[in-house]
């Protein structure tokens, strides 16, 4: 295999190629939709319809009105506006020292809502707690007592974990806090937020199915492309821009990603069609991996539950290797995996997801994800198994 080829791509849950049908039309597109969708000529009102089509498509599969689509740079801006957006349309300076917002949040939650709370953390002295987990890493609903959805300004957590592939309960939670505001009609908080860049690959997806009142959704995780994202939140609720401008009925400034809305839309009609079918073939895959990690790698410690998981996910952590040394290798071997712990300023530090699901600083430091896409064949899993029996 050539050391420095790319041969087999297992990081679909970083980025997954865009579906076949959507690079087409995407081709004939380009030369098409370079109006500004904002013009009131028939160029402008060409690009208009790309992103009215995307946003049709949407509505319609999540059950919502068009209104309560608010497309995005990514899921981090989507993330970012949900998040600070909602938080500042109630915020009140004069209250603030008296009654002091607290936020819940997943331990596990992306890095890009972790940053959005560290900034409302410093500059609003919000108060951030953790939700409790199982021993299984799953959000321990049963334990979460309702008085908490009275201080709690917002309740935030991730579908499906992007790095261990846990699947949360999200809806039973979402009931929880639903049946407590029929009974406290006076207070419309918490407002529970659920990222669903990872879950949407193989799960339904809609406010109601999750029972929330956001979602955040990303293009390049779904068969869209990179560079547009979509926050799906209830007329209800009230949020300030964060950046000012007409666009996305008030709610964010900037011309639209013509291109990326029309692909994100037009992914998720795809990947809602093709469901069934997709999620069955990558179950099938997930098994294997699982059945041939236990036979034949016992040494490797699988994380990714075998139950209530993402079939795409798969995930484990090294016996003694450093996960940025053995993905580097891997990467020379001509495969695209991922570590579970990141570099910042050139200090490797853990992976705060396997922290917060026990694991030691070292083991933090060892974790490796393999993720599926369309494209995934079990004979490049099993050339990648190769490659690590012999290394």
């Amino acid at each position: 295999m050539d050391s420095m080829s790319i041969s087999v791509y297992l990081d679909h849950a970083a980025s997954t190629p865009p579906y076949l049908v959507v690079q087409d039309q995407l081709q004939r597109l380009i030369s098409q939709a370079h109006g500004n969708p904002s013009s009131i000529h028939q160029i402008g009102r060409k690009s208009r319809s790309l992103i009215d089509t995307a946003r049709i498509t949407i509505a319609k599969l999540f059950e919502c009105q068009l209104d309560e689509i608010i497309f995005t740079s990514g899921a981090t801006e989507a993330m970012h506006l949900g998040i600070v957006g909602s938080f500042l349309s109630h915020y009140q300076p004069e209250a603030s020292n008296h009654h002091p917002k607290k936020i819940y949040v997943s331990p596990l939650v992306h890095s890009c809502v972790q940053n959005a709370l560290q900034y409302l953390e410093n500059n609003y002295a919000v108060e951030i707690k953790h939700l409790p987990l199982t021993a299984g890493g799953y959000i321990d609903v049963e334990n979460i007592e309702s008085g908490i959805f009275e201080t709690a300004s917002h309740i935030i957590l991730e579908h499906g974990n992007s790095e261990t592939g846990h699947l949360q309960p999200v809806a039973k939670l979402g009931k929880k806090i639903n049946k407590w505001k029929e009974e406290n009609k006076e207070n419309p908080k918490p407002i529970l937020i659920v990222d669903a860049a990872a879950s949407a690959v193989t799960e339904k997806i809609s406010l109601e199915y999750q029972k929330c009142d956001m979602l955040i959704l990303s293009g390049e995780k779904i068969g869209g492309i990179s560079g547009t994202g979509v926050l799906v939140k209830k007329k209800s609720i009230e949020i300030q821009p964060l950046i000012i401008g007409s666009q996305e009925f008030g709610f964010r400034g900037g011309t639209e990603n013509i291109i990326g809305i029309y692909a994100l839309g037009k992914a998720l009609e795809i990947k809602e069609e093709e469901r069934d079918r997709e999620v069955e073939r990558l179950r099938d895959l997930h098994s294997y991996l699982c059945e041939q990690f236990m036979n034949k790698l016992p040494h490797y410690q699988v994380t990714t539950p075998i139950e209530n998981n993402l079939p795409h996910i798969f995930h484990f952590i090294l016996p003694e290797e450093k996960a940025e040394i053995f993905v580097q290798r891997a990467d020379l071997a001509g495969f695209c995996i991922s570590a579970g712990s990141a570099c910042s300023s050139g200090a490797i530090t853990g992976s705060k997801a396997l922290i917060n699901l026990g694991f030691t600083e070292q083991e933090s430091q060892r974790g490796v994800r393999i993720s599926f896409g369309t494209s995934t064949t079990k004979k490049e899993i099993n050339q990648f198994l190769a490659w690590m029996k012999e290394n």
